[in-house]
């Protein structure tokens, strides 16, 4: 009866447990740094389509998208909106989306709404032909993988105003 492992034993025992440790590797890899990366992605997204959720009702009771109001003016980091009685201004700046709804009156803020949007891009278009408006919005959340970036969670959304059939003709 012997003691302990010849070296052939010791060999094949590396071998097994460096070919069980490479898919090992992958996983915890997964586990540690891929995964919590999804689910903040999937946080983000949950948020930006919480925002569009509110500027879709907004462009649904709108008359219209100025070019400015008072100290505001549309450009790529605003957006104006303009209702039967207040203007909404949606800025994208700082990882954030704010919505303030100012009354036509004396410009006050009546309401205001933040939402966190990090590393998120936001880019709009309006369409305009006649009185008709269509507002289209491109979203991605960009992820840097060493020198790479990629385009997460990618969508466009296309977005027209209510139209009062009476008024058209």
């Amino acid at each position: 009866m012997r003691k302990g492992m010849t070296l052939t034993e010791i060999l094949i025992s590396f071998v097994v447990f460096t070919m069980l440790s490479i898919p090992m590797a992958y996983l915890t890899r997964a586990a540690l740094v891929e995964l919590p990366f999804s689910y903040k992605a999937i946080q983000t997204n949950a948020s930006v389509l919480n925002a569009l959720r509110y500027l879709k009702q907004d462009v649904n009771n709108s008359t219209g998208f100025p070019e400015a109001y008072n100290d505001y003016s549309a450009d790529e980091n605003t957006l104006l909106i303009e209702t039967a009685d207040s203007i909404i201004c949606y800025t994208f700046i700082n990882d954030k989306i704010t919505r303030r709804e100012l009354a036509k009156k004396d410009s006050e803020i009546k309401d205001k709404t933040e939402w966190i949007a990090k590393k998120v891009k936001i880019q709009w278009q309006i369409f305009r032909k006649d009185n008709l408006y269509a507002l289209e919005i491109q979203t991605h959340i960009e992820h840097k993988i060493r020198t790479v970036t990629e385009q997460k969670m990618a969508n466009s959304y296309l977005y027209f105003p209510k139209i009062d059939r009476g008024l058209i003709k």
